[in-house]
């Protein structure tokens, strides 16, 4: 496997396509990959040669899906172009907002034949603060959904909503609030 095949695996491909990779930092908890807009101008400037790279915008920090449990941020900086003819400065407009504010997960299984099938398995989403925010399980007479609700900026969540699916028409529901 190539290491190009790796990252395409791994990063969006808008990144891969038009970024490179110009400095990583690891440490316990997180991972923070920085990446430069390459030099290259799309097919109708490349005629133009009034056209020129004119440095750097500031950087932008996306946090991604946790990389081998640690947090991933992936800091994106666009190149400036200058029309030389016009003085007008400009980017390429790659859209990026697709990743503004991803929710990553986690998925837990366990055997139900060495221990109890509440739970077996189990999916969670985690907000950009890494704040849990919704599970799913599954119990042994069904599905099991809880909801996580923040009303500040803190990691404890005020309430709790679960919705039990037993198997019914409707799902019971509770809701605990937190102290």
């Amino acid at each position: 496997m190539k290491p190009a095949q790796l990252l395409r695996a791994i990063l969006p491909d808008v990144l891969i396509d038009n970024f490179d990779i110009v400095n990583f930092d690891k440490s316990a908890d997180r991972f923070d990959i920085y990446l430069d807009e390459k030099k290259v101008q799309l097919k109708e400037d490349k005629i133009n040669p009034d056209i020129i790279s004119y440095g750097f915008g500031e950087y932008r920090t996306i946090q991604d899906y946790p990389i081998r449990g640690r947090a991933t941020y992936l800091h994106v900086r666009k190149r400036k172009w200058l029309d030389k003819s016009s003085n007008e400065i400009f980017s390429y407009d790659w859209d990026l907002s697709e990743f503004d504010g991803t929710l990553y997960d986690r998925y837990y299984w366990h055997n139900p034949n060495q221990f109890s099938t509440y739970r077996q398995t189990e999916s969670s989403l985690y907000d950009e603060k890494g704040r849990l925010v919704y599970e799913n399980a599954y119990i042994t007479h069904g599905i099991l959904e809880d909801y996580y609700i923040y009303l500040d900026e803190g990691e404890k969540p005020a309430y709790r909503i679960e919705l039990d699916h037993a198997g019914g028409p409707a799902p019971n529901v509770s809701m605990e609030r937190y102290d």
